[in-house]
Parts: C-alpha cells; sequence; structure tokens
C-alpha cells in the first residue's frame, strides 16, 4: 500500500505471484501510485496473473481498511547497499495493524528492527524463489502467523511517536546535563 517505485522491486514479487498462481489462498493486493505502476500494470496483464489485486492509489481515509483486508505486510525494495539504510515507515504501519511482515530488503537496521521485535521474518531481496516460499510457509502456519501478528502489534508501542519523543527529550536533557558539568 503506498509508492509503487523502481526502489520497491514489486517486479519480482510478481514473479512469485507466478510462482503461486495455483494457491488460491494467496494474493497480492498492491494498491498506490508510483514510477513503475503502468510498467507493473502491464507486467501483471502479460503474465495473466490470477493472484494479483493492482488499485489506483486510494484517499487516507480508505488506508485503515485496506491494511485491515490485508493477512500479511509485503515490505521490499531493491538489492541496493543504499537500501540497507533504509528504514521503510511501512514497518511502522504493519506494526500498528498487528500484521506479520515479510521483509524482503537488503539486511540493515530496517531487518533488525522486524527480526529483533519478532513482527515478521526476512527474506533476500529480489529473490522471487524464496519469496514465494516464505509466503507459502506461512499460510500453511496459522500458529506462526498468529506469533508473528501478536509480536507486530506489541512492537508498535515501542516505536510510537510518543515514546521516541521522550527518549529525545531524555537523551537531551541528559546532553545538557552533562555539558553543564
Amino acid at each position: 500500500l503506498g509508492t509503487l517505485g523502481m526502489a520497491h522491486a514489486l517486479d519480482k514479487v510478481l514473479e512469485a505471484a507466478d510462482q503461486l498462481r495455483d494457491r488460491d489462498d494467496i494474493v497480492f493486493l498492491l494498491v498506490g501510485s508510483g514510477a513503475s505502476k503502468n510498467a507493473l500494470l502491464d507486467q501483471a496483464q502479460k503474465m495473466d496473473l490470477p493472484n494479483v489485486r493492482l488499485l489506483p492509489r486510494q484517499p487516507k481515509s480508505a488506508m485503515p481498511d485496506l491494511w485491515a483486508s490485508c493477512d500479511v505486510s509485503l515490505i521490499t525494495l531493491r538489492d541496493q547497499p543504499l537500501f540497507s539504510t533504509v528504514i521503510p515507515s511501512k514497518i511502522f504501519e504493519s506494526m500498528g495493524m498487528g500484521l506479520p511482515i515479510v521483509i524482503s530488503i537488503p539486511a540493515g537496521e530496517a531487518t533488525e528492527i522486524v527480526e529483533d521485535s519478532g513482527a515478521g521474518i526476512f527474506v533476500p531481496p529480489e529473490q522471487p524463489a524464496e519469496l514465494a516460499a516464505a509466503l507459502v510457509s506461512l499460510a500453511d502456519n496459522p500458529e506462526r502467523m498468529k506469533e508473528l501478528s501478536a509480536a507486530s502489534a506489541e512492537a508498535a508501542a515501542g516505536h510510537s511517536r510518543d515514546r521516541l519523543a521522550v527518549e529525545m527529550l531524555a537523551h537531551l536533557e541528559a546532553l545538557t546535563v552533562n555539558d553543564r558539568g
């Protein structure tokens, strides 16, 4: 849900969807706009994927319902070193909705946040077969999905803006006290 950009490796997501075309319990929902949208529409149409739904950009008011229609949040970025330093905000939206996260980006702080919190699983970026296998594993293991969902919801509180603001203020106050000697 959000930007369908060149950085997101969504062509590889469509390749994973192609590998799962016979699974009627796994459907990919891509919602938004961006530089890759038209190419994705063309690719999905050419591949004739029965398990992919592409929706145009939606109003912000529709986001909670769209998130609630998902069983898993898939967060992807291309396999470029730069992206190991990126922390997609979608991680925190997913946690806020209590969704298990499948994160497929270069290893870095974002993957650590997801794995350390127990909110999701890591799949190496741009690996459609591994992504498909991970999604099948989750779909076939409802207990694991419940565990990830609970951990995701629990982790959300640790990343709230209010909590982070309080922590930042405490750090700044500590610096001020130390500077006064």
